[in-house]
């Protein structure tokens, strides 16, 4: 992810659902800490979630924690399948610019 250049995120889970029959996709890689929501208590993670169809998602969320440093942003785009995609998405407040990225699921 660009926000955090070189920064691999390992070990997640990928998984599709629906939600009132909208397809959701949701990628969590890393860990989470319920010690700082702000800080992730130090831990890395990176999440995607995308709503709607993978061809043209509806609205997406960014969010990573890489050394107690966080961006989060919303997806402006996505390219790809629920195993392995790329996407662009723009800061949100405090965050800015925009950041890229692409995961892969095994």
């Amino acid at each position: 992810m660009s926000a955090f250049p070189g920064v691999l995120f390992r070990k997640g889970s990928c998984t599709q659902s629906r939600t009132g029959g909208v397809p959701l996709l949701q990628v969590h890689i890393g860990a989470k800490s319920f010690v700082s929501s702000r800080t992730n208590g130090g831990l890395t993670l990176f999440t995607l979630q995308l709503t709607g169809p993978l061809s043209h998602p509806t609205s997406g969320l960014v969010l990573a924690y890489f050394k107690s440093s966080y961006w989060q942003g919303r997806s402006t785009s996505f390219r790809g399948n629920a195993r392995a995609g790329t996407f662009r998405a723009e800061g949100v407040f405090p965050s800015r610019g925009h950041a890229t990225g692409s995961f892969r699921c095994y």
